[in-house]
């Protein structure tokens, strides 16, 4: 029994019930001093040994219940999810600000949900110095290598809950997807326009770099929130105002220190960053292949005009002109409305109409100037034929006049 009760033993429960292991060896040893079997001090021996044996065991029952419930919440704070936007699919890409937003709200929902739990630990852990020591001063030296080694699970846990969030933006943007295996499906959607004489995005690359840096940053300074103990105890550190003045900010000491400057966390940080221009690098070149329709907006229409009519165009030449536009106009509705950038989807929608009505504008306005062309045209023949047959009705005076 006594060697099933101690192989129970965590190094963790042996450190922190060391006292009460020396009591019971002591108890137990003194079976191994030479003893007369006549003697009636066997039955009380055996009776000593299984008692104090049996108190020890209930002793770790329950101090293993306590810290089956810390470990409880350790594990779930290893597993939680800080980044969950939900099942995101190519049918159901929200806009940048909505996905931020609601990442966002997830994942402080989330950290709250986990604080609560991380502060139940120290309940725990009061039970435990109750059973042990005696106390509830949850600052009992009798506990200070046990109080450590929690907190450094607790360390490990936070840390394993960033790496599978970065890990989850991670496979957002494609960074680690192995050549064969398919690409995750954009996560947000920018819109593309023509503002002449650039084309342009909304929101545009600067705010999707600051807001995706800040969405990185603040999964990592989910760790603020939980504040490490003091040395030698489970209670949480004071806030640290710098020469005693209360006006300051203070400084709290938390986990976000050690996890902010895991080698792991940085570099998963540096390869997301490094992801998002690489994304825009893409995007850059894709906008750029629009620039082939530049003639539409790059020159002013009247004045282009008004330089053709100078150089006596003939009715072929307005024809020419107009169908140029009509298989511009065709080109253009070829295009894809949607476009996928890695991990942006671009609506090209607005875009597209945008051309489509700088092709309209030109096409009217060649329209109106053949039209204008013609009228005067029209007027100077029509004048001209006046004139002729005034000259025909006119009776002659003279030889002269008939000529």
């Amino acid at each position: 029994h006594y060697q099933s009760v101690v192989r129970s033993l965590t190094p963790a429960e042996e450190e922190l019930l060391s006292g009460q292991l020396r009591n019971l060896e002591t108890t137990i040893r003194a079976g191994f001093d030479p003893l007369n079997w006549n003697s009636l001090a066997i039955t009380e021996y055996l009776e000593r040994c299984t008692k104090h044996i049996n108190e020890f065991s209930t002793l770790l029952k329950q101090v293993q219940m306590s810290a089956s419930n810390i470990e409880s919440v350790v594990v779930t704070i290893m597993n939680a999810h800080l980044v969950d936007p939900g099942n995101l699919t190519a049918h159901t890409v929200m806009d940048m600000q909505e996905f931020y937003e609601l990442v966002e709200r997830k994942r402080t929902t989330t950290v709250e949900a986990l604080l609560k739990k991380y502060r139940t630990i120290k309940e725990q852990l009061e039970k435990i110095e109750g059973l042990v020591a005696g106390s509830d001063t949850n600052r009992s030296p009798a506990l200070k290598k046990y109080y450590a080694y929690w907190e450094k699970l607790i360390l490990k846990a936070l840390t394993a809950m960033v790496y599978k969030a970065l890990g989850t933006l991670d496979k957002y943007l494609n960074v680690s997807r192995a050549p064969n295996h398919p690409k995750h499906p954009p996560i947000f959607r920018v819109t593309a326009t023509l503002s002449a004489p650039d084309i342009v995005l909304s929101p545009a690359l600067s705010d999707i770099h600051k807001l995706f840096n800040k969405m990185v940053k603040q999964t990592v300074e989910s760790t603020t929130s939980f504040v490490r103990w003091m040395r030698g105890t489970c209670v949480e550190t004071p806030p640290q105002y710098p020469r005693d003045d209360k006006e300051e900010e203070p400084l709290m000491i938390t986990f976000y220190t050690d996890i902010s400057q895991d080698p792991k966390v940085l570099k998963m940080m540096l390869a997301l960053g490094q992801a998002v221009q690489k994304a825009f690098l893409s995007m850059n070149k894709f906008l750029e292949k629009w620039k082939r329709y530049s003639s539409l907006w790059k020159h002013d229409k009247q004045s282009l005009l008004e330089k053709f009519v100078k150089t006596n165009p003939t009715y072929v030449d307005y024809e020419d002109k107009l169908s140029y536009y009509k298989k511009m106009k065709i080109q253009i509705k070829s295009e894809r409305p949607v476009t996928d950038i890695d991990f942006i989807q671009v609506s090209c929608h607005p875009l597209i109409a945008d051309l489509n009505r700088e092709v309209d504008g030109w096409m009217t306005v060649i329209g109106k100037t053949m039209h204008d062309n013609a009228k005067l045209q029209a007027i100077s023949l029509n004048d001209t034929i006046a004139d002729k047959r005034d000259k025909l009705n006119k009776v002659p005076e003279d030889l002269e006049a008939l000529k």
